[in-house]
């Protein structure tokens, strides 16, 4: 294998991780834009579940009672 081979195989292997790199930024990009929706959506869902679990509590603790 030539140098001029060995350059050209490293010009196009950077090439490649290039693409690859722009496409994951991409996909990160559009992830980031929905990041904030989707904590929202989960923090509801963590304060909806605390909520259940007290009414669980209280009732666990009024049948224990009786």
């Amino acid at each position: 294998m030539t140098k001029l081979d060995k350059m050209v195989m490293k010009r196009n292997t950077a090439s490649f991780i290039q693409g690859h790199y722009r496409e994951a930024l991409e996909k990160l990009n559009k992830a980031s834009l929905t990041l904030s929706k989707d904590l929202d959506y989960i923090e509801r869902a963590v304060k909806l579940s605390k909520f259940e679990a007290l009414d669980l509590r209280e009732i666990y603790q009024a049948a224990k009672q009786v």
